[in-house]
């Protein structure tokens, strides 16, 4: 879903002044701006869920990571992930996505070679972090988040 799309979705009965705001950066149908104001929009507007998926994927799987600790995620499967914690994570792994998947940390592309990502992580989105993985080839893919 594009981020104009994103904002209307989430925005359209919010008569906050911030949201009505958004509504309108959403109906110039202008995706820079958009994409330049989404995190912000979202946060506004869905002030219901205010995960940190809202707005990138629905039904995210929920995990923690206890201070020290490491999430497994497992087999990752050919479908596309998402998976949301509020734990303070600081970096992870990823290997096995099939050529042409990506995983990403709160919409930013990480690396996924068996190396640690890039630190320090993207900002958090709504307390958290919203881990995604798009469909394709490598069903073993796996994460780790740490």
């Amino acid at each position: 879903m594009q981020a104009c799309s994103q904002i209307t979705r989430l925005c359209a009965d919010n008569t906050q002044p911030d949201a009505l705001d958004c509504q309108s950066i959403a109906a110039d149908g202008d995706e820079a701006a958009c994409g330049d104001n989404l995190d912000f929009c979202l946060g506004e507007c869905d002030e219901d869920l205010r995960s940190p998926c809202s707005g990138l994927c629905e039904n995210p799987t929920t995990f923690t990571v206890p201070d020290g600790s490491t999430f497994q995620s497992g087999a990752l499967g050919n479908g596309a992930g998402c998976f949301a914690t509020t734990s303070e994570i600081f970096t992870g792994t990823c290997t096995g996505l099939g050529a042409g998947r990506q995983i990403t940390i709160n919409g930013k592309v990480q690396r996924c070679d068996g190396s640690d990502w890039a630190y320090p992580l993207p900002g958090q989105r709504n307390y958290g972090y919203c881990i995604q993985t798009t469909a394709g080839s490598g069903a073993s893919a796996s994460f780790t988040a740490r």
